[in-house]
């Protein structure tokens, strides 16, 4: 009994799986593409970089210590010759001794490291969003081709009923043939056409299982030609041409960048302020009158302040300012070139509307010729070849209908990948 239980599981769960794999919709697609692109991977890179960038500049507020040691011989010394009576005064050691320890402690560096802080997190916040603008043209990429192969796989559709349809045709068309009503070349005719079909089919299926198999490595999985892809629906509501795109925010935060490294390049030349000390053995310690080995230390603070800089500073802000400069025409630039997409998307919508109408139409209307060309064909009063026309016109008109109704779909998705949403 467990036995059994444990194979209808098994089963149900299989059943799930080839089930769940029957469908694909474009968001699945869009976002199992966007898992697997390896340059997913450098998300996380980033922000590791970022974490032990920020960490490195956490070590300016720490104590600095380094042991130093050095060992000398110079070829003269001071020398102090007085004329006291019974006083001798020392002379000093040619070869001197010492090993020490020196500790530096920054207790103010005029906001430096607060602002190299900054800037790293911006860099980062850069990086990201430039890794966000190659996986953002992925979606698009894959929203191209999951819209071409459904398509094709339209136009296969319609073949296979208009093959059905001149099949039928063709029964009837034998059949007159048979009874001396029509000639066998009006057979001859529809066989050819069908076979014209099944190489159009044959044709438009290698390049549907070429778009499964890119579809597929995109998502790093194996799709079958036979699953479905699903048409969203689409329903824009607002007009505007706002930008939500990350291009957008890469520009801003590129642009906050470069306001920082000008706050930067001020901290720089504000006054530091350091505390300090240093602790040693050597010959001779601090009384460099001593001829013996000794300990000694010393402690202090120390002021640092580079004033001069010959219009450095001044320099490096025309610099940044030029760069900024060069950011604010890049994204008007870029701004003016989503707006004119947007207005493409737009009049594409609108266009795609205006078509479906005209094909409802047309479609009624070569209905209507092909019923009429179809009874004539059959009372021999015209050729294979004039139904085929007739019969090719509505196929047209068909096409032309479900190409504009994806189509329609297609500039809705466009319309809102365009804007960033």
């Amino acid at each position: 009994m467990k036995k059994l239980s444990f194979i209808l599981i098994c089963f149900l769960l299989k059943s799930m799986l080839v089930l769940a794999q029957d469908t694909l919709t474009l968001e699945t697609c869009q976002q199992k593409s966007l898992e697997f692109y390896p340059s997913q991977k450098q998300k996380e890179l980033i922000n590791s970089i970022y974490v032990l960038k920020a960490k490195t500049l956490d070590i300016n507020y720490l104590p600095q210590v380094s042991l130093n040691g050095q060992a000398t011989y110079q070829s003269d010394v001071t020398q102090v010759n007085l004329p006291i009576p019974n006083i001798t005064m020392p002379s000093l050691d040619k070869d001197q001794y010492k090993i020490y320890f020196d500790v530096s402690q920054v207790l103010y560096d005029g906001g430096t490291t607060k602002t190299l802080k900054t800037l790293n997190d911006l860099s980062a916040q850069v990086e990201q969003k430039t890794l966000e603008i190659e996986l953002y043209k992925v979606k698009e990429k894959v929203t191209a081709l999951y819209f071409s192969i459904i398509l094709v796989q339209e136009n296969v559709k319609l073949l296979n009923i208009i093959k059905a349809e001149i099949q039928s045709k063709l029964l009837k068309v034998e059949s007159g043939v048979k009874n001396g009503v029509l000639t066998e070349s009006n057979a001859d005719i529809l066989n050819a056409e069908i076979l014209k079909i099944e190489q159009q089919v044959m044709e438009a299926k290698s390049s549907i299982d070429a778009g499964y198999i890119m579809l597929g490595d995109y998502m790093n999985i194996v799709v079958d030609s036979k699953t479905v892809l699903k048409i969203p629906a689409q329903n824009i509501t607002s007009t505007d041409f706002s930008n939500s795109r990350p291009e957008a925010v890469l520009f801003e935060n590129q642009q906050k960048k470069l306001e920082f490294s000008k706050k930067l390049s001020d901290v720089k030349q504000r006054p530091k302020l350091a505390a300090f000390g240093q602790a040693g053995y050597g010959k001779p310690g601090l009384n460099m009158f001593s001829s013996t080995f000794d300990s000694y230390y010393m402690v202090g603070a120390k002021l640092s302040w580079s004033f001069l800089n010959w219009n450095q500073k001044k320099n490096d802000v025309k610099i940044i300012d030029l760069q900024n400069n060069m950011l604010t025409a890049q994204k008007e630039t870029f701004d003016l070139g989503v707006k004119i997409l947007l207005q493409k998307c737009m009049a594409d919508i609108e266009n795609y509307k205006n078509q479906l109408l005209k094909d409802e139409a047309i479609i009624e209307l070569r209905t209507k010729i092909v019923k009429a060309a179809s009874s004539q064909l059959e009372n021999g009063v015209i050729t294979a070849t004039e139904y085929l026309t007739e019969l090719n016109a509505l196929t047209t008109a068909k096409l032309n209908y479900e190409t504009h109704k994806i189509k329609l779909v297609k500039a809705q998705l466009d319309y809102i990948l365009t804007k960033g949403n």
